[in-house]
């Protein structure tokens, strides 16, 4: 028994001994030469296998206390000819690690930071470009499905990005929580499958709205386009989903069916003044021949809006008509709004988002609720006895910023609030303006008249 004893004392004083050699011999491996090679070596192998191109960087770096690996001068090139720029370089990327314990140790992706990435995609004149083909795409295999990429990440960051695409350059950054990328090649088909998620993805790009959003994407891509067969943006407040094919990869020539609710002050145009409040429903059609040339066309529909402006204010207004939205502004068609304030029907056309060009028809606008909600018109007009209603065509054109102008022409018939009143009167105003400033109105009118008529029943 007490040799037995014995025994088991030596073996965990060796067990003991083995560890203890082995934990500063394992750290001093790791931050070796050796480490670094082999983990080089390995970082080329997975990026040549998931893209098919080849791929070089200047150094390597791992720091084990922060468990973050540096790659400076990393290039990856494509089919391109070798005088030319390569498929991507960047300046620095920094991979964050995370070491799961448990019954298997696991090594996960905690941050992605790429500095300074440099993309060019060569788009050839027999519709080639410089992609380099994937190790599972160059491969004889009997399998159906050959995985490529399978990403996941806590966090990515883009710093001072750019793309060149064909005769194309965009300066881009990006940042995302829980980004996954996955991508596999179909055999059969010679498609890739993949899909894209991101939380709080936020891209800085030029012309491209400054929001914070989710997204999910789920995409194939053959030789010769690639279809979306699921976009969806979320911001919280506004949702659109998408899909349809993008057909020429070198004019990026697209169609998409979009369906969207936009909360209107999250999507509300900074050159207009004021402020809205609300949804909007939108079903219709998105075309695009470039990235800087795009069409959404479509019905628009809206309840429960709210405009805002210094002391004006309408609420639980409703809205419908046809949008047709380009890079050159905005229209919409059969424009009907209605309001407590009354009623507009008619169409609205807004250029390069600087002038509004408003043409239609107003009725049920009761003159003393009106003038209410302006304090400065309320308070000089507030001993008059007369109210009305009034009817009648409108024109309105505006330059709009900072102080925006609207020079317009109204022919309208003021009708009184009592439905037994015998008398009206009709009202002409032309090449009047209204100056709207931070803090005052000023609308100074031009050859205006008023003048009695019978009222029509």
């Amino acid at each position: 028994m007490r040799r037995t004893r014995k025994v088991l004392l030596w073996m965990l004083g060796l067990l003991l001994l083995l560890i203890l050699i082995a934990i500063p011999t394992a750290y001093f491996t790791l931050k070796s030469q050796w480490f670094r090679d082999s983990i080089h070596q390995r970082v080329i192998a997975e990026v040549e296998k998931a893209t098919g191109g080849k791929t070089e960087f200047e150094h390597l770096n791992f720091d084990w206390k922060t468990q973050v690996a540096t790659i400076s001068g990393f290039t990856l090139h494509g089919t391109e000819a070798a005088d030319v720029p390569a498929l991507l370089k960047a300046d620095l990327i920094e991979i964050g690690l995370r070491f799961d314990s448990g019954m298997r140790t696991s090594i996960r992706l905690a941050s992605l930071v790429v500095r300074k990435p440099r993309i060019r995609i060569e788009v050839r004149t027999d519709g080639t470009n410089n992609l380099p083909k994937p190790a599972a795409a160059r491969k004889n295999t009997k399998s159906l499905l050959e995985e490529v990429v399978n990403l996941a990440v806590r966090r990515v960051e883009v710093e001072q990005g750019i793309v060149d695409y064909a005769d194309r350059r965009l300066p881009f950054s990006a940042h995302g929580d829980n980004v996954e990328l996955r991508f596999s090649y179909e055999v059969p088909s010679k498609k890739y499958l993949g899909t894209f998620s991101s939380r709080k993805l936020r891209l800085t790009a030029p012309d491209f709205p400054k929001m914070l959003f989710n997204t999910d994407v789920s995409l194939s891509v053959d030789k010769d386009g690639a279809d979306i067969r699921s976009l969806i943006v979320d911001t919280g407040q506004t949702t659109a989903v998408a899909s349809g094919r993008v057909t020429n990869l070198e004019s990026l020539t697209t169609k998409l069916k979009v369906s969207a609710h936009v909360d209107s002050g999250e999507m509300w145009p900074p050159p207009i003044p004021g402020k809205s409040s609300g949804k909007v429903h939108f079903d219709g059609t998105f075309a695009a021949t470039d990235w800087k040339k795009y069409r959404l066309v479509g019905a628009v529909s809206g309840a429960g809006l709210s405009y805002t402006y210094n002391q004006y204010q309408a609420n639980q207004a409703t809205l419908q008509g046809q949008l047709d939205l380009n890079h050159e502004g905005m229209s919409v068609e059969n424009l009907q709004v209605s309001a407590a304030e009354g009623q507009f029907a008619g169409k609205a056309k807004f250029a390069t988002w600087h002038s509004l060009a408003l043409e239609g028809e107003v009725k049920g606008v009761e003159i003393q609720p009106l003038l209410a909600k302006q304090a400065q018109l309320a308070s000089k007009m507030a001993d008059i006895p007369w109210n009305g209603v009034i009817a009648g065509p409108l024109t309105l054109d505006c330059q709009l910023g900072p102080s925006t102008t609207c020079y317009g022409a109204v022919q309208a018939t003021v009708s009184p609030v009592a439905a037994n009143a015998s008398n009206c009167a009709s009202i002409s105003a032309a090449s009047w303006a209204r100056t709207l400033g931070r803090k005052n109105i000023a609308a100074p009118a031009r050859a205006m008249s008023v003048r009695k008529k019978p009222c029509q029943r």
